[in-house]
């Protein structure tokens, strides 16, 4: 009886262990996965730097810099004054256009009837 449960039990972990390696085959291997990019769009006239640095090819050095253009020079007219930000050039630029939001110019005008 002792040797047919021994059997019996070494049949059923054998078919379990199967049974798992089977599923971890179907797994995803992290590091061969293709990298997903985030679409998002970010505002350079209210974005801090840490918004900046999670946009591609823009560390911290730049993005820091980004926003200390902006304290020194005033909000940015158009995105396309971002190429004058140091670290920032032309290549650059085209790679993160997609993910900064236009700029809206301000409509509210000054009341000159008072």
């Amino acid at each position: 009886m002792i040797a047919i449960l021994l059997f019996a039990s070494l049949i059923g972990i054998g078919i379990y262990t199967w049974q798992q390696t089977k599923i971890r085959q179907g797994l995803i291997d992290v590091d061969a996965a293709p990298r997903l990019q985030a679409d998002y769009q970010v505002d350079i006239n209210s974005a801090d730097w840490t918004e900046f640095a999670n946009l591609p090819g823009i560390g911290e050095s730049t993005a820091r810099s980004i926003t200390r253009y902006r304290e020194q020079n005033g909000v940015f007219v158009s995105i396309d004054e971002l190429t004058k930000v140091h670290g920032i050039g032309p290549k650059k630029f085209e790679s993160i256009k997609r993910y900064l939001l236009p700029i809206v110019p301000n409509t509210k005008t000054k009341n000159t009837n008072n």
